[in-house]
């Protein structure tokens, strides 16, 4: 069933009827006026109960994550872009939306992924999780000019308010809610309203919805939670299912799967033009896309030797997007010696790109094809990625081509050999050109023993060593990086060199970066240069020391204690494992839940100095310090709780009066000091009590008494409490 905006009620329930697991809601005619088409609901099937034992190529569970933690909200892929699809993980507002007034939806706030609300109560392996999904978004997207990011825009960057905004988006909400679940379809994986990204008043037709529960117990999460996203998302585009033969939703085939078939996890998803046997849907996925809110992205190389505008050196990567399956891109390198070429070509991770590399001279001759075989199976593929190698060249200009290669769409028929397509082919890759000089001129070897280590908070120290084969270096070429891109360098440094912050000699070397962030990952590439050859490069990855607290400071003063308290540093996520307080050169470790200490025991009038250091398994941040002198000791506070009682019957007369405890004013209480006083006359009784005492009985003469008492310690006495008036029995 080929969902379209504007089928009538009638024949969408006809079409149910024929028992197709979508659900479809028509609501109402394509044209209302106002410029606000309606549109239907698309909610798509969730998967059948996991049965095997199947790995996929990508688990959050115990993975290393793509990028640092404290990115994991702030990831984006194309910034600057007007249109933007956000990646919402911890929970949404959904009020006056068509998800509330048609399907009963109750206004409130969603929880997102795992019943989150918030983006700090994500567990690591949510969080690695969400940077694949993430990748896997974004790539799929890739050849569109449109922002894919995790970090909340804002409602500005994704409602689109008048024809002339041009800077509109979608938001797409993972949500564990069963309530929204169950309104919206009852069980499914996601569901979108249908050719809605680019309407005016796109707040209401949002969000896309993606319900990760769907997937309880199914391995390749990060591939089926993007993949969810993405044909959701598809929908919103204007784009149809993409069956095979009689199934609605084509379930693929292999490792490949189209993304508005069935999300079944297989490893390789891509955009589908039905260009193969046995396809229900020859809708051409790109330029629907392009044509329903996200135009195509500019091409970012040349596709030709004379067009190109990119060049490398040695050694050194290039990286772009295959928007189109009729793109390509085209990487100069010029070399100076008579060499050998070789390029190593991979696709982003989770990505869509299958590659392929051809090596062309200045007239577009193909001088070497490069090898790749991809295999795979329905949870794993290998062989995306390209390796070329030629064979002896003059010295002179030299072209590699990055392309998309077709991959198996289906099974072979009888006789015949399996249906290939090279149209969803599209997304980002990486490159590597060498030159190695054949001419008795050897190229370097690549520094080893590469290290990247904090030394104080925001300087990060790379060290090397030299190869240990082929020619002796006459310089380095040093350059570090972020998850952002390049943050310092390259920088040449010539063997012999020495400042205080660069050694460089035939054996190795050391450079000093500074002004980094904290507690950020970076990346440190070293190359060795002999006669302008460039060795391949060694790296290493480090990160910065965290940030100093904040908010330090001390509350609950008292003679005898008190209690520090700050706040974590900024940006240092799960960076930091404890806190380190030092109070008069005492150093103690804490978890790095704490952020509050008490103090007890302190000598009244004392002077204390107090620091607090965020800490990591790589050292200690700066600390941050004050001083407090505690109060000095005082005469011990009021009682609390007195009262008299008479005693028995006399004789003789006896009352007891009994108390609470006093605050002992930091000295410790040394008794207490009980005055019995006749009413209307000057008669008292004066007794002593001991400082563990909280009653004391006095015989009394006849009359009306009225009974003090008194703490005291070694500053004096504190003020006196009364008893009311009462006559001794």
């Amino acid at each position: 069933m080929h969902l379209r905006r504007g089928l009538t009620s009638a024949l969408l329930v006809a079409l149910a009827l024929t028992g197709l697991p979508a659900i479809a809601q028509a609501d109402g005619d394509a044209s209302t006026g106002a410029g606000q088409p309606t549109s239907t609901v698309a909610t798509d099937p969730a998967p059948a109960a996991p049965v095997g034992g199947a790995r996929s190529r990508a688990e959050s569970q115990g993975a290393e994550p793509p990028y640092s933690l404290d990115q994991t909200f702030r990831l984006s892929s194309l910034p600057g872009a007007e249109r933007t699809i956000y990646l919402d993980f911890d929970g949404h507002l959904v009020s006056g939306t068509r998800w509330n007034s048609e399907k009963g939806l109750p206004t409130k706030t969603y929880a997102g992924l795992g019943g989150r609300t918030d983006t700090a109560a994500l567990t690591e392996a949510e969080q690695v999780l969400v940077q694949q999904v993430w990748q896997r978004v974004a790539d799929d997207f890739a050849p569109f000019a449109v922002n894919v990011t995790t970090a909340d825009p804002g409602e500005a960057a994704l409602v689109r308010t008048a024809a002339d905004d041009q800077a509109f988006g979608m938001r797409v909400l993972f949500s564990s809610s069963t309530d929204a679940r169950t309104a919206i379809c009852g069980d499914c994986a996601g569901a979108a309203h249908i050719q809605v990204f680019d309407v005016e008043d796109s707040a209401a037709q949002s969000p896309v919805w993606v319900f990760p529960d769907a997937f309880a117990g199914h391995t390749a999460l990060p591939d089926r939670l993007a993949q969810t996203a993405s044909h959701e998302l598809g929908h919103t585009l204007g784009l149809s299912h993409d069956g095979r033969g009689e199934a609605e939703y084509d379930p693929g085939h292999g490792y490949w799967s189209p993304l508005m078939g069935l999300s079944s996890g297989r490893p390789l998803t891509q955009w589908s033009s039905g260009d193969f046997s046995g396809a229900t849907n020859q809708e051409d996925d790109l330029a629907v896309i392009a044509a329903t809110g996200l135009p195509l992205r500019a091409d970012d190389h040349g596709d030709s030797p004379g067009t190109t505008t990119t060049t490398v050196t040695s050694g050194r990567s290039a990286s772009g997007v295959i928007g189109t399956a009729a793109d390509r891109d085209v990487v100069k390198i010029v070399t100076t010696c008579e060499s050998t070429l070789s390029a190593v070509a991979a696709p982003a991770t989770g990505g869509n790109l299958d590659l392929r590399l051809r090596l062309l001279d200045r007239g577009s001759s193909v001088r070497a094809v490069g090898v790749q075989t991809t295999v795979g199976s329905e949870s794993t593929v290998s062989g995306l990625g390209a390796r070329l190698s030629s064979g002896t060249l003059p010295a002179g200009a030299w072209f590699v081509e990055v392309d998309g290669d077709a991959v198996v769409v289906g099974p072979a028929p009888a006789g015949g050999s399996s249906p290939r397509s090279a149209y969803g082919s599209v997304g980002a890759w990486t490159t590597t050109v060498t030159a190695t000089c054949t001419n008795g001129s050897a190229t370097p070897g690549e520094p080893a023993g590469v290290g990247l280590a904090p030394v104080v908070p925001g300087v990060l120290v790379g060290t090397w060593s030299a190869a240990p084969d082929g020619p002796a270096a006459e310089a380095y070429r040093v350059q570090l990086f972020d998850v952002h891109g390049s943050v310092a360098g390259p920088f040449d440094i010539q063997v012999g060199s020495r400042t205080a912050t660069t050694s460089a000699t035939t054996a190795g070397g050391s450079y000093q970066f500074g002004g980094l962030d904290p507690s950020t990952l970076h990346a440190f590439r070293v190359q060795a240069l002999v006669d302008g050859r460039v060795s391949p490069s060694s790296a290493a990855t480090g990160r910065t020391l965290p940030a100093a607290v904040v908010r330090l400071g001390a509350t609950r003063v008292t003679p005898t204690s008190f209690t520090v308290y700050w706040t974590a540093p900024p940006g240092s996520g799960a960076d930091v494992t404890g806190y380190v307080l030092t109070v008069n050169g005492r150093h103690r470790l804490h978890p790095a839940t704490t952020r509050r200490i008490p103090l007890t025991g302190l000598a009244p009038g004392g002077t204390y100095d107090v620091a607090v250091r965020a800490s990591t398994h790589r050292g200690n941040g700066p600390p941050v310090t004050f001083r407090l002198r505690t109060p000095p000791a005082t005469a011990p506070g009021a009682l609390t709780g007195i009262r008299a009682v008479p005693g028995p019957d006399g004789p003789p007369r006896t009352l007891t009066v009994h108390w609470g405890p006093a605050p002992d004013g930091g000295a410790a209480i040394q008794g207490y000091r009980v005055v019995a006083h006749r009413v209307g006359s000057t008669e008292r009784v004066i007794r002593l009590a001991p400082p563990w005492a909280r009653s004391h009985s006095l015989e009394l003469g006849r009359g009306t008494w009225m009974v003090d008492v008194q703490a005291y310690n070694r500053v004096g006495f504190g003020p006196a409490s009364r008893t009311g008036t009462l006559s001794p029995r």
